[in-house]
């Protein structure tokens, strides 16, 4: 048997084993986004299929995007913070699909100042502030139709003002430690 198994392994990619946005889709729309978000968070696919998931997102892909904003209309409060940091992530890729999702605030639950942001929890402020340049700079090409217009001057509204604050922490935490930057 683990002949077998080790053989299969050689010749199937091991992508092939990955969660697929197709797939997951057709979850949501058979059992719908409340279920689905319930059999995810069990035990048994926390660990592999929602972290698939928010890796995924983070991508910008088109079909981690539907998931996303399948998903989190019926996401609770963990969840929802995964998904907002995960389409934040996604944001500097994407700009303009992630924008589009966030306009549809009352369809997908996706909110300028949950998205527009740093999504690391733990990162240094260097990666941070560039994080959020390379954002700006992305959301601020991004080619958006008229509808969408308005959220992107939002969203870069967010983004400078959490730029500011990252570089004000950083002013004050070096000139407390000795440091000059």
């Amino acid at each position: 048997m683990e002949i077998i198994l080790f053989l299969v392994l050689l010749v199937v990619p091991l992508d092939a084993f990955a969660l697929d946005p197709g797939a997951l889709m057709n979850e949501i729309r058979q059992t719908g986004a409340r279920e689905t978000l319930t059999s995810l968070w069990s035990e048994k696919r926390y660990m592999t299929d929602w972290f698939a998931i928010l890796e995924g997102v983070k991508t910008g892909s088109d079909g981690w995007l539907a998931v996303a904003a399948a998903l989190k209309p019926a996401a609770d409060a963990g969840m929802s913070t995964d998904l907002n940091a995960a389409l934040a992530a996604a944001l500097p890729k994407k700009a303009a699909e992630v924008l589009v999702i966030v306009a549809k605030e009352k369809k997908t639950g996706f909110h300028v100042s949950k998205v527009c942001t740093n999504p690391f929890i733990e990162e240094t402020d260097e990666r941070v502030l560039t994080f959020l340049q390379q954002t700006e700079k992305a959301v601020a090409i991004a080619s958006v139709s008229k509808e969408v217009e308005q959220t992107r001057a939002a969203c870069l509204r967010k983004l400078k003002a959490v730029r500011k604050d990252v570089a004000t922490r950083r002013k004050v935490t070096n000139r407390g430690s000795g440091r000059s930057k």
